[in-house]
């Protein structure tokens, strides 16, 4: 999309290259201030919101090394 933006800039007539200038310059500046503005929101959040601390693993029984506690077959 941004080679075809920029060809059509350089390589389009004068009403071509005045709306590509301006969807180039709408695109970056869109993805940056997007960029720019979700990470202190998140970095908000995470202050705010705190993780849970983790659960402690469960052991797994060895069910071969206990006795069998079943009914007889």
């Amino acid at each position: 999309m941004l080679c075809i933006l920029a060809a059509s800039l350089f390589l389009g007539g004068d009403s071509l290259a005045d709306f590509s200038l301006a969807l180039l310059l709408g695109i970056l500046v869109g993805t940056y201030s997007s960029n720019l503005t979700a990470a202190p929101f998140l970095l908000e959040l995470e202050r705010r919101y705190p993780a849970p601390p983790p659960r402690p693993k469960r052991t797994q029984v060895d069910r071969d090394a206990q006795p069998d506690r079943g009914a007889v077959v």
